[in-house]
């Protein structure tokens, strides 16, 4: 039968401990001194122009239509009342003509 004796001591263990702890310090500090150099040059971004006019497409359509309130409600009125009537036809229209303009 073997006996396994373990002959650190906690002192040793301790060393070791703060050992490691130094190595992971120093590959931090490294990291860091990189990512220093790094955020110290300066980031570019350029736009093609496609991306810059479907940015100003996308920043004046948040302000070109105008909800009416009125028909809003008179809409949810009729939601609520269970009177509205969906003009499939109608729907159906609008996707097609919708779909034409995306291509």
């Amino acid at each position: 039968m073997a006996i396994k004796v373990n002959l650190t001591s906690p002192t040793q263990n301790l060393v070791k401990s703060l050992d490691k702890n130094l190595e992971l310090s120093a590959s931090s500090s490294n990291a860091n001194q990189r990512f220093m150099r790094h955020s110290q040059t300066k980031d570019s971004l350029t736009l093609t122009e496609s991306a810059s006019a479907l940015a100003k497409l996308f920043q004046s359509s948040a302000t070109a239509y105008e909800i009416d309130a009125t028909r809003v409600r008179e809409i949810k009125s009729t939601i609520e009342y269970g009177n509205h009537k969906i003009d499939s036809a109608r729907v159906a229209q609008k996707l097609i003509h919708f779909e034409y303009q995306l291509a």
